[in-house]
């Protein structure tokens, strides 16, 4: 028994054995290999090659290096493709072919610039007119039909429900975008079944070659009839620097970083739709807004018209610990956290977390257009101040001559087109509480709050109020155009008001307008200061002052003390031309006219003043100074040389007519009854470093004078006359004095009246100190006689030629007297009463 078994064994393995030997060298090749070349190339119609067929007793049919051509070019070629074919059907005219494997096959695919593949040539579609289907081709394909591909003339049908692919490598070519683009696809494994004409299944592992491989797998289905697709797609490590051709036209650029993505694809009437899932890692994007380090969580709904070539999408990503670098100014922008939403036109985010310049920042972005790219970036911070200061400093390169401290809120808007160069910075900076302390400034500015707008080219403020010298400040203004300034400022205090109009161009300073007030006081400047000078800025500058002079304590503090004691008084209107280096101040040229309706100092009172001087080269020209005066006038010029180191000057002043009845009311001799007419001139010189040195010479006239109730002479005439001599007027009082050392001296005084004469030396000190000795004489031709004995002892007494002698020390408001009797004068009077005067 067993050795038939094993004589049965013996004969089938020689029949079998046999049976593939006629196969491989008769049937195989000459039979099968024709008609499997020629059904291919009828189903492609391209041309195809096969080096052999054989029958393996394991793996059946096996085909190698079989090869399809277009123009002579192999687009598929494949090692070894090996299936079992069912051997009876055969015999029906039908090859079916359970499972295909396909090893090492290289396929060239190519999207051509009209959008189309080179592979959809495989499967030509024949006009429907020239399609005349049997009655099995005309009813629906039975579920789990294989590839069907039926031959007329042969009468053979092939059919294939199965395609292994192992090892496979792809050559991919993209005309479709501008300047091309190609990547290999390696050890492609995959797996294909097909239901024809309905539809082709498949699955697939892949990796494509990168300085990190790409991994990819894929399973999905292909409506052959409806022309769709959908699958499923997963790909690890995703160098997007590899696939720069699909976005470089949008102006970004992707240098560094991996994705992982996951991707629901469905493809129908030319559309492709994705959802796309993607992770990436350090992803490095530039020429968008600088540069961006990306760490992201992306979701995404993607759609690309292969006709119209429109590429859409849109959805959100999360980002996280991420940057940007390469910004003007700022520099980068660290640790950002956000929520992105964007599309194929824009991206936003409506909160932005980061951190900017070592602070903490919050924001809002938005960029639309990344073809041409225009953005809108808000952001706001909360620096101190002398950081900020810092930050300008090293990124603007602007030092600040000074210290700044405090808090503040800063606000930054950046709006533009990057590409075209038209970018907009603005915003605002609010100072909480600030302090600003500026070198050469002796006391700082504190208190400083307020809102500080600015622009690229320029910064503003409404309202920006401080505190200096404990006085409270507000300041407004704009600054515009910087390379070339025009400042438009207003500073204002509860006693101060200024308006400042001026422009900056090539270092000249053109003052459209300076103006305002300091108390009740006011004024105006306009002109030019040209700063390009080496030796100094050269002004040529005129305007007006509307003075309070009282006031001018309050501002020339350091002359307090002598102005509280002229107590200068009233309105002075000053016109003036300045021209000249302002470095060098006494070489400049001035032209200063003043006037006012009326004056005082030291409670004297004068109207209708003028003044014209003038400054050149250095000298002080005091060509006019009139004043009108109780009645008079006052006239007076004079010269200053402020060459000289010691800056000597001159004064020549003419009184005239001033009334001194007129002039007491404005004294504390208003309730004295003293009356006159002053008539003086004088020649004074002196220097203007020291002006205790004066010098000078002059005379004074006094006519019509009642001056016994002055405290210098009212002792002297309640000791020396009474009753017809209280009421003497003099007919004329006048001296020359002299100015030296810090007196006014006079060996001349003389008053007259018809009674009597006053004279002799005075000399009074700076310090009102007084000096005198008078010799008072009696005119006896003019002596009174009432009867009385008094009246005849006084008339007596004034019959003498010299009465006697006063001397008078102490000060002006207190003056001491001392009389000395002429005893020879007064005896020879007695006698001549008495005896007769003897001839």
């Amino acid at each position: 028994m067993k050795k038939k078994i094993l004589i049965v064994v013996l004969i089938l393995a020689v029949l079998v054995f046999s049976g593939i030997t006629f196969l491989n060298k008769v049937f195989l090749p000459k039979k099968v290999k024709a008609l499997i070349v020629r059904a291919i190339e009828d189903a492609t119609q391209k041309k195809v090659g096969l080096e052999s067929i054989q029958a393996d007793i394991f793996k059946g049919l096996v085909l190698r290096n079989l090869a399809l051509y277009d123009n002579n070019k192999a687009i598929i070629s494949i090692k070894e493709a090996s299936c079992a074919v069912l051997i009876l059907p055969i015999f029906h005219k039908k090859i079916i072919i359970p499972h295909l494997s396909i090893k090492s096959p290289e396929i060239y695919v190519e999207r051509r610039q009209d959008n189309t593949f080179n592979l959809e040539d495989l499967f030509p579609r024949p006009p429907l007119s020239e399609v005349q289907p049997s009655k099995e081709a005309a009813r629906p394909p039975e579920e789990g039909m294989g590839v069907v591909i039926e031959k007329k003339k042969q009468g053979f049908k092939f059919t294939l429900f199965h395609l292994g692919v192992s090892n496979a490598l792809i050559h991919f070519r993209d005309d479709a975008v501008p300047g091309g683009f190609s990547k290999d696809i390696n050890n492609l494994n995959a797996s294909f079944r097909f239901s024809l004409p309905s539809w082709i299944k498949f699955s697939l592992k892949a990796q494509v070659p990168a300085k990190a491989a790409i991994n990819l797998a894929a399973t999905g289905e292909f409506r052959i009839q409806e022309n769709t697709l959908s699958a499923k797609v997963s790909i690890s490590d995703i160098s997007p620097k590899e696939f720069s051709a699909y976005y470089s036209q949008a102006g970004i650029m992707i240098p560094q970083g991996s994705i992982n993505l996951s991707s629901e694809l469905n493809y129908k009437d030319d559309y492709l739709k994705a959802n796309i899932s993607l992770e990436n890692n350090d992803l490095g994007i530039a020429n968008l807004v600088g540069s961006m380090i990306l760490n992201a969580e992306v979701n995404s709904a993607l759609e690309y018209g292969f006709k119209d070539k429109q590429l859409k999408f849109s959805g959100t990503a999360k980002v996280f610990d991420s940057g940007v670098r390469g910004l003007d100014y700022v520099g980068s922008i660290d640790k950002i956290n956000t929520e992105i939403a964007f599309d194929n036109t824009r991206a936003y985010a409506q909160t932005i977390t980061a951190e900017l310049l070592g602070y903490q920042v919050n924001a809002n972005a938005k960029i639309i257009d990344f073809k041409d790219p225009a953005i809108d970036i808000n952001v706001f911070l909360s620096p101190s101040l002398d950081s900020l200061q810092k930050i300008i400093k090293e990124k603007i390169k602007f030092d600040l001559p000074g210290s700044l401290s405090g808090n503040s809120k800063l606000a930054i808007s950046i709006k533009g087109e990057p590409r075209q160069k038209r970018v907009l910075a603005e915003g605002y900076l609010d100072v909480l509480g600030g302090t600003l302390k500026l070198d050469k400034a002796p006391k700082a500015f504190n208190k400083i709050n307020g809102r500080i707008e600015f622009a690229a080219d320029q910064i503003k403020s409404g309202k920006l109020d401080f505190e200096y010298a404990g006085i409270p400040y507000t300041l407004s203004g704009s600054v515009e155009n910087f390379k070339a300034p025009s400042a438009d400022i207003s500073l204002s205090s509860g006693d101060i008001d200024l308006h400042s109009v001026f422009s900056v161009s090539n270092k000249l300073i053109t003052i459209s307008k300076l103006e305002g007030n300091y108390f009740n006081s006011k004024f105006s400047v306009l002109g030019n200061i040209d700063a390009s000078n080496k030796e100094g800025p050269y002004a040529d500058l005129s305007g007006w002052l509307d003075v309070n002079l009282s006031e001018l304590k309050t501002v020339l503090k350091k002359s307090k003390d002598v102005l509280e004691k002229v107590k200068p008084q009233g309105i002075a209107h000053a016109q003036f031309n300045l021209s000249g280096n302002l470095a060098k101040f006494k070489e400049c040229n001035a032209e200063v006219k003043l006037t006012s309706d009326e004056v005082s100092a030291y409670g004297l009172k004068g109207k209708n003043l003028s003044v014209a001087c003038s400054q050149t080269n250095g000298m002080i020209d005091l060509s006019a100074l009139n004043l009108s005066l109780y009645d008079g006038i006052v006239q007076a010029t004079g010269k200053w040389n402020l060459n000289s180191q010691n800056m000597p000057c001159m004064l020549d002043a003419l009184i005239q007519g001033v009334k001194i009845e007129k002039l007491k009311i404005d004294t504390s001799s208003k309730d004295k009854d003293i009356s006159g007419t002053i008539n003086a001139e004088c020649k004074l010189s002196g220097y203007g470093n020291n002006l205790s040195k004066v010098t000078g010479s002059g005379k004074i006239n006094i006519n019509e004078g009642r001056l016994w109730e002055l405290n210098l002479f009212k002792g002297l005439g309640t000791l020396v006359f009474i009753k017809d001599f209280a009421n003497i007027i003099f007919r004329e009082g006048r001296c020359s004095f002299v100015i030296q050392d810090k007196y006014v001296s006079t060996n001349d005084l003389l008053l007259k009246s018809n009674i009597s004469e006053v004279g002799g030396s005075v000399k009074l000190g700076f310090n009102s100190s007084i000096d005198a000795t008078l010799n008072v004489n009696i005119l006896d031709e003019n002596v009174p006689m009432t009867g009385t004995f008094k009246d005849i002892a006084t008339a007596i007494i004034g019959r003498a030629g010299k009465f006697g002698t006063i001397t008078i020390s102490g000060t002006l408001k207190d003056p001491k007297y001392k009389f000395k009797t002429a005893v020879v004068d007064i005896i020879k009077s007695i006698k001549d009463a008495i005896f007769g005067q003897q001839k």
